[in-house]
């Protein structure tokens, strides 16, 4: 196993040395994952592709914009899986100000995550020891951010878990 993650961080280093010449070690680490992550787990095939989910994410969406429109992109993309949810896109599409308020809503999970998530406030700390640049650390956090909203647990996105978290928290949210 050894000798295949060297040889994918390898690949990887290379294919990012084109897109982000000034801190490539930095991004192929992000996309590896945290020294805690069970890779052994994976297979090289699952490791590629998990790795190749979150490179498209940081490349198609943040990479090469600035941190408040990357986090503008990421409360669309957040809010855009709330309102496809049906249980909830029906509850929501009821309120006067439709748009503004699912937008409003999904910037308050976000800050749930970002404050309260223990997984969040590792991963926060951890792109912090990868890198001093603020710009790559503030992109590097909206791209695991949406990674990890997105990914399924129990067949539903996380952000939906913590949409009905935080709503069982705030009853006024829905009734306001």
């Amino acid at each position: 196993m050894v000798n295949v993650t060297l040889k994918l961080y390898q690949l990887w280093k290379n294919r990012i040395l084109v897109d982000f010449p000034q801190d490539p070690d930095s991004i192929t680490a992000w996309l590896f994952g945290q020294p805690s992550a069970n890779y052994s787990a994976l297979s090289s095939h699952q490791l590629t592709q998990q790795m190749d989910y979150r490179y498209r994410i940081l490349q198609k969406r943040y990479l090469k914009t600035s941190a408040q429109e990357g986090y503008k992109q990421l409360v669309r993309r957040l809010s855009v899986i709330i309102v496809e949810y049906p249980p909830i896109a029906q509850k929501l599409s009821q309120k006067s100000n439709y748009h503004g308020f699912i937008l409003s809503l999904t910037q308050s999970i976000l800050a749930e995550i970002v404050h309260y998530d223990l997984e969040a406030q590792r991963t926060i700390k951890w792109i912090g020891q990868l890198t001093s640049d603020t710009r790559l650390q503030e992109i590097l956090l909206l791209a695991s951010l949406e990674a990890y909203c997105s990914r399924l647990v129990n067949d539903q996105p996380v952000i939906i878990h913590r949409l009905r978290e935080f709503l069982q928290q705030d009853q006024s949210a829905l009734s306001a």
